[in-house]
């Protein structure tokens, strides 16, 4: 067992042997992680270092507590955010630890993420007008995750290009300062898009890369798409949407 000073005295976020689930909300990132929780060896987290909450959280397995953290303890998370990953990272033996971490996230667990070169890093996508009109409607409803469709709550959203515009851009910094970074310290990731997360070869191909010698006979859904509806069901300004993108030259 490890002991209590060297939990202390190392920080395995930035030394440590884990996967990590770089992406954006609203990518599909909480059907990745019920994949990567069906895969034994690994205890895959959600946003640990979101600022507003500690994503201890697995949903998909029913648990909303890991190595006495809740989601609310985010003072004592943030009091020694060093301590808090060891504990983390310590429970999950003999597993390996995996969370996500987002682009409105903790910068300097972030750069410690992308500079750890022990850290399998997988970066998630999603076309941004998708996943932007997802935001919106969660923002709306309060709802992010469901497992149930009778608990689906259904709202429309109004498209703001000018927010829209904004939003993709942030998008397109993010991710490519991340694999710029990435490239730049001479490792490699596992691209995958949103639209990948059905395909068995491809979510394969991504548990092949981290390397734990398992791979699914078929994919278990354990977390629904809670927008699965076209645009014209989901915005309230859908001319103007239809709009702006025929002046992109988008279908």
């Amino acid at each position: 067992m490890i002991s209590e000073a060297r939990k202390i005295d190392e920080d395995f976020l930035a030394e440590g042997t884990y996967f990590c689930i770089i992406a954006a909300m609203r990518t599909g990132s909480n059907l990745l992680q019920s994949y990567l929780n069906m895969v034994p060896g690994i205890t895959c987290l959600g946003e640990i270092f979101n600022p507003e909450f500690v994503g201890v959280d697995r949903p998909d397995a029913n648990r909303w507590i890991f190595a006495g953290f809740r989601k609310t303890d985010v003072a004592e998370r943030d009091a020694d955010r060093v301590r808090f990953y060891n504990r983390l990272y310590v429970n999950a033996k003999p597993n390996i630890l995996a969370f996500r971490i987002f682009d409105k996230h903790d910068k300097t667990a972030l750069e410690k993420i992308i500079n750890n070169k022990n850290c399998k890093k997988i970066i998630l996508k999603r076309d941004t007008l998708q996943s932007y009109v997802s935001l919106e409607i969660a923002r709306k409803t309060d709802q992010w995750f469901i497992s149930d469709e009778s608990d689906k709550r259904e709202e429309k959203i109004v498209f703001d290009k000018r927010a829209f515009l904004k939003y993709e851009k942030e998008m397109e910094e993010f991710y490519s300062r991340v694999e710029a970074d990435i490239k730049r310290s001479k490792q490699e990731y596992f691209p995958v898009n949103y639209t990948e997360l059905k395909k068995l070869d491809r979510v394969n191909a991504m548990i092949s890369y981290l390397d734990l010698g398992y791979r699914f006979d078929k994919l278990q859904e354990k977390v629904l798409r809670q927008n699965p509806e076209g645009f014209e069901e989901k915005v309230e300004n859908y001319s103007q949407l239809r709009a702006f993108l025929d002046s992109r030259g988008k279908s």
